[in-house]
């Protein structure tokens, strides 16, 4: 039961969809699914997804593991959401072998970056892979 609206414009509009297998659930549809999808909406003006995930933070201070999330490139521009600093995801980072990018929640930049808004650009080593 949602309690109160999301914090978006037009979250009423929203849909979620999750993947299940035989009777057990799992949020996670393949990249080639979502593709099929998006070609094949009739119904929906955008399609994103996102898939919740762990990361191991390291390149500053001690090693840290996090909560995280990967999404498709409009994902935040679906929402209507604009980072405080730096910009949103473009579609050539989504192809393969693409440079890896991130953007860190606010309370991480906040607590483990100090706010520093001098981070946009900075390379940091996120599950041992560089990101931007």
């Amino acid at each position: 039961m949602l309690l109160r609206s999301l914090p978006y414009e037009g979250s009423e509009r929203l849909a979620l969809f999750r993947v299940t297998e035989d009777d057990k659930e799992s949020s996670c549809f393949s990249h080639p699914d979502i593709e099929d999808l998006r070609e094949r909406r009739h119904s929906f003006e955008r399609l994103a997804a996102i898939r919740s995930c762990g990361w191991t933070l390291t390149g500053k201070g001690d090693a840290e593991r996090l909560p995280g999330a990967r999404i498709l490139a409009d994902f935040l521009t679906m929402l209507g959401v604009k980072p405080a600093l730096g910009r949103v995801f473009s579609p050539d980072e989504a192809r393969a072998g693409a440079e890896r990018v991130g953007m860190p929640r606010y309370n991480l930049w906040w607590r483990r970056f100090g706010a520093d808004p001098n981070i946009v650009g900075r390379r940091l080593a996120r599950n041992g892979y560089p990101h931007t």
